[in-house]
């Protein structure tokens, strides 16, 4: 194993003890940071989009655009408070029965619906389609 200098390792936004910090141990800590960072990047076009709905100056949001943002922004709290729970050791959202697994299944089906009623308004409705973003 490698050994450091004795001084704490920083990585992000995580101080780790030198006496972590050899690179194998340091590998989840580095993948859970990689998830924060897709997590932000994927929600902040949803964040964007309900900052300019609630805005007075915008004129009335497109409710279904609306409802995906709330859902897929719903998704993402639901799975950082997994990554959370996971992080402290504990076993939550990983048993069918588990009510935070329930919740998140329940926003993935949401963003499924939501998604397919997209492509049959877009698709068979020939009217305007909405870009994203």
């Amino acid at each position: 194993q490698k050994q450091t200098s004795g001084r704490p390792t920083k990585i992000g936004i995580a101080t780790v003890p030198a006496a972590m910090s050899s690179d194998k141990d340091l590998v989840p800590l580095r993948k859970t940071l990689e998830s924060l960072k897709d997590i932000r990047a994927a929600l902040l076009p949803f964040l964007k989009q309900l900052k300019r709905g609630s805005s007075s100056s915008d004129p009335t949001p497109d409710p279904h655009v609306t409802a995906e943002a709330r859902a897929a922004t719903a998704l993402a709290m639901g799975t950082l408070r997994y990554m959370a729970a996971r992080l402290r050791g504990q076993d939550r959202g990983r048993k069918k029965d588990d009510p935070l697994r329930a919740e998140l299944d329940k926003m993935r089906k949401m963003l499924m619906t939501l998604r397919s009623l997209e492509k049959k308004r877009n698709g068979g409705g020939g009217g305007e389609a909405e870009g994203g973003g």
